[in-house]
């Protein structure tokens, strides 16, 4: 369940839309994806990355000796949607992309010649081509909606109910709940949780990795707007927060370089700027601290690279740490899901279709491997002392 909170009261409520707007998201997330791929691999030719990864491969065999049931339960289903999906994504979505790619063509076309008789560009004639993308999408989701995506729907339930939590469980020591929770009340005194009156909370994962706990789930956060009476979105995206072996006395705030960015925020006079020799990590963060010292002994040249590395594999649109008493908070602004719906052309145990779950998990779990590390070090340096 979900953790909500609106005018003062805590309600219990699950994290999902309505039945139509979740088949339309689902549409607008396919659409989305064909788009992306078509772009990168078809205009631009960049080459496909390899998917392949033997730890999803190692992973997946143990689901096969101990949960072959489920496998086969859920490959049953993926074939059944991809065999109904079929004829749209094999014909009426191209076609509908050939036509969207015609009439921008055609546009461009008699733009040119407008402005080779005028000299003149004429905007109204480019921007004839916006409710041409607009009824093209439409179309494509109404059309998807129709034929295939309560279908796809019951696919993604199943495979959220049976297949993550057995990949959870053999992966590590880890559990997921569709609509488990972190308890934002204790993630105060982080100071980088913005101010909310609503929380939605949805694909939570907690464990441990070498002894350190952790929970990682996907948000959304919105403040209430009294005056226009609405709720306004004050965070979306991913919050992971790690229990550490070792407590400060201060707080450090990390948090990404960009002038926009740096306009909105406001730090406490009493936080100064850290100033770190490594180049690449100072150009994409910006590093605020009551204590210099301490901000500087866990902020190895280990920990930098893990948390831009977290950053990339995430694509982040805002990044934002805060390693306070014995925790360190992570809120990861993203347009990307953090558990996509399964695709329809991949068996789940291909790797493939595992890669980003496992790519992303992996790069938390190099960020504690090295946090360990240095906690390490400074406790045997206390003690020496």
């Amino acid at each position: 369940m979900t953790d909500m909170q609106h005018n003062g009261e805590n309600i219990a409520s699950p994290y999902k839309k309505s039945k139509t707007a979740n088949l339309f998201s689902i549409a607008i997330e396919i659409v989305a994806t064909a788009v992306k791929k078509f772009f990168r691999h078809t205009l631009l030719r960049r080459p496909k990355p390899d998917r392949d990864s033997a730890l999803y491969r190692t992973t997946v065999q143990k689901l096969q000796q101990h949960y072959a049931d489920r496998l086969t339960e859920l490959e049953t289903q993926r074939q059944k949607v991809a065999r109904q999906s079929r004829p749209v994504r094999r014909f009426v979505l191209p076609t509908i992309a050939v036509i969207t790619g015609l009439s921008t063509l055609l546009a461009l076309a008699l733009t040119i010649m407008h402005f080779l008789l005028t000299l003149e560009i004429d905007v109204q004639l480019l921007g004839m081509l916006l409710p041409v993308y607009f009824w093209a999408v439409m179309i494509a989701c109404v059309i998807i909606v129709k034929t295939y995506a309560v279908a796809y729907d019951n696919y993604n339930v199943c495979y959220r109910t049976l297949f993550i939590p057995a990949l959870a469980e053999s992966f590590d020591q880890i559990t997921y709940q569709r609509y488990g929770y972190i308890e934002l009340a204790k993630l105060k005194n982080s100071l980088i949780l913005p101010g909310h009156d609503l929380i939605y909370q949805e694909d939570y994962f907690s464990g441990t990795h070498n002894g350190c706990a952790f929970e990682v789930v996907e948000a959304e956060l919105y403040k209430r707007d009294h005056g226009r009476q609405r709720d306004n979105k004050s965070f979306s995206g991913l919050i992971l927060s790690i229990a550490l072996p070792h407590s400060f006395n201060s707080t450090t705030l990390v948090r990404k370089n960009s002038f926009l960015l740096n306009l909105q925020r406001k730090t406490s006079m009493r936080f100064k700027r850290v100033h770190l020799e490594d180049n690449l990590f100072r150009r994409n963060f910006r590093v605020h601290s009551n204590d210099q010292i301490a901000a500087r002994s866990w902020l190895t040249p280990a920990v930098m690279q893990r948390l831009l590395q977290l950053a990339k594999v995430f694509n982040c649109i805002d990044f934002q740490a805060s390693l306070y008493q014995d925790k360190l908070l992570v809120l990861i602004s993203t347009a990307q899901d953090f558990l996509p719906p399964p695709p329809i052309d991949i068996p789940l145990t291909d790797s493939a279709a595992g890669y980003e779950f496992v790519t992303e998990l992996s790069a938390m779990y190099q960020l504690i491997d090295a946090l360990l590390a240095q906690f390490s070090t400074i406790s045997k340096q206390q003690k020496v002392s």
